[in-house]
């Protein structure tokens, strides 16, 4: 599992000929960022993934990736092996965060990206890495926080469902994104997570319920 997908050019971060790292360049940017905060991320450093017996590697790197970083660049925008990068990111419903190092998007990138919110190194490049390092630091404790919820749901629904007794157990109801009802009756998990959440009376322990015991 990665925390941080990197999708950009390689044209945008080393020299074509020499091989040395381009000064100033956006993707220097963010792995240095990325490091200092350690986190774990994919990235094609050496450009080997770019071509089409690659797509397997790169669909499973983006697959197993929490954040989809894509770098916006004139180079990048124009790659075809990024744009589909992109496509398959949205296609998985990943969590896209783009770092615009452009004006505007073409509107090949436009079309998927219309509706997300940016980083704008474009216009405030010195905002850059404080944008970004709010940003990632967020997005990665609410998902690992919901991850460890969903681990933890499924193990209380086992062990209830193995005591087989009906009186004073209730259900929490969720979907994928673990929304709850508002203004309901609350449950206590405190001995497995260290948390109190809403749930929804119900004796249906099918479509998505989880049992709990009422405290």
């Amino acid at each position: 599992m990665y925390d941080v997908f990197i999708s950009y050019s390689r044209a945008d971060y080393k020299d074509p000929e020499t091989g040395e790292l381009l000064p100033n360049s956006p993707v220097s940017l963010v792995k240095e960022l990325l490091d200092e905060l350690g986190v774990r991320y994919w990235i094609d450093e050496k450009g080997i993934y770019s071509g089409s017996q690659f797509m397997n590697e790169i669909a499973e790197a983006i697959d197993k990736s929490r954040i989809f970083l894509f770098i916006s660049t004139e180079n990048s925008n124009k790659s075809q092996w990024v744009e589909r990068e992109l496509a398959f990111a949205v296609e998985q419903n990943k969590f896209i965060l783009p770092i615009k190092a452009v004006d505007k998007y073409p509107p090949k990138i436009s079309i998927w990206l219309a509706s997300h919110d940016y980083i704008d190194h474009y216009k405030q490049p010195k905002q850059t890495v404080a944008r970004l390092k709010e940003a990632i630091t967020r997005r990665l404790e609410e998902m690992r926080t919901r991850e460890e919820l969903e681990v933890v749901l499924k193990r209380l629904s086992f062990e209830i469902a193995e005591q087989q007794k009906v009186d004073g157990i209730i259900c929490l109801s969720y979907n994928s994104k673990l929304q709850v009802s508002e203004n309901v009756p609350m449950i206590s998990i405190d001995r497995y997570f260290g948390a109190q959440i809403p749930c929804v009376a119900s004796d249906n322990y099918g479509g998505g319920a989880l049992a709990a015991q009422k405290f």
